[in-house]
């Protein structure tokens, strides 16, 4: 069966395969046989290939690599085919041990956020941002990129948005603008757990204790959804949107 009850992210992986990974087990590997109901499962953990067993987050790269995020030894990238991981911490210039979240932009850079910041990886480098460099507060629970290519962080403190001024010519990056959204500009809850931007632009805020607050793509205006209006709690750990329109959120109620 599984390594844990306690599933903490959830990723499907080619046509046949779903990896769930466990806040103290590992990453369960779940393949179809052919069979109805009947499934084939392995354990990967530290007594065969992880580095960890404490395992936070998960993010398809591709059908033949994923990134495990732990919540005490960095980052692990997965190579299916060759079966070899490749672990990114501390030595390696990831700013904080803590994984809570990894995400990949469209132009394949990936982003990392810890406990102390926002990491962002390409390839051989870490580029570290933090309250210093203008977010809102260091512990980044979400990280979500919209069609202008900006990048949304979901923080204990608010809401982070990064925007990337390039030049014209070379089409680098020569500055980048850190605007924050929290609780005086209608923000529900100042932590904010999970983040999903809507194909008309609209910012998906899922907090811990405020419900969701949905931000109008301009960030001029908010609508607040709660328990008042049906939710069945205010904590909301993720949010998807199904094919026929239906916005699904994570909560803490059973």
């Amino acid at each position: 069966g599984l390594s844990s009850d306690h599933i903490t992210d959830l990723i499907a992986v080619g046509k046949n395969s779903i990896y769930a990974s466990s806040e103290f087990e590992g990453v369960s590997v779940i393949k179809t046989t052919g069979n109805p109901g009947v499934y084939d499962i392995r354990v990967m953990n530290d007594e065969n290939i992880l580095p960890s067993n404490e395992i936070s987050c998960l993010y398809k790269e591709d059908d033949d690599n994923i990134w495990i995020g732990s919540r005490d030894m960095g980052v692990f990238r997965y190579n299916l085919s060759k079966n070899y991981i490749r672990q990114l911490s501390t030595r390696q210039g990831l700013n904080y041990f803590k994984v809570n979240n990894i995400f990949r932009d469209r132009e394949d850079n990936v982003w990392i956020g810890t406990d102390l910041g926002l990491n962002l990886f390409r390839g051989d480098e870490f580029l570290i941002y933090d309250e210093r460099d203008g977010l809102a507060n260091n512990v980044i629970w979400a990280i979500a990129e919209d069609q202008e290519e900006r990048i949304w962080l979901g923080t204990d403190d608010g809401v982070s948005r990064l925007s990337f001024l390039k030049d014209t010519k070379s089409g680098q990056t020569t500055r980048i603008e850190v605007d924050n959204f929290g609780t005086k500009d209608g923000l529900s809850n100042p932590t904010v757990l999970s983040l999903y931007i809507s194909d008309n632009g609209n910012v998906w805020c899922g907090t811990g204790y405020g419900g969701v607050t949905v931000v109008d793509s301009k960030g001029n205006r908010t609508t607040v959804l709660d328990t008042d209006d049906g939710l069945d709690s205010n904590t909301i750990y993720s949010i998807a949107r199904g094919n026929d329109g239906t916005y699904w959120l994570g909560t803490t109620s059973l």
